[in-house]
């Protein structure tokens, strides 16, 4: 049986980067979803630093990265822990 803390940490996880899966997969319907959800962060960073918007630029999204500036309001100016911002990639 597993314990009440890895299932907690699990669900925890998932929740993080539900937002990075759905920008790196270029899966507009998945981030809409999100935007709509208030317990999902748009600016939430994965275990490099990245946030959504890095990963939408990093698999060729350009649609999804101006969606994600434009209606759901990802920060331009994040970083990631080498210091390279989304519209770097």
């Amino acid at each position: 049986m597993e314990s009440f803390v890895s299932v907690f940490s699990l669900r925890r996880w998932t929740e993080t980067y539900a937002w990075h899966r759905a920008a790196e997969r270029g899966d507009v319907a998945a981030c809409r979803s999100l935007a709509e959800s208030a317990t999902h962060d748009v600016n939430s960073r994965d275990r490099d630093g990245l946030v959504p918007l890095h990963w939408a630029a990093i698999s060729g999204h350009a649609d999804l990265c101006r969606d994600l500036v434009m209606e759901y309001g990802a920060d331009v100016s994040a970083v990631d822990t080498v210091r390279a911002a989304g519209f770097e990639w």
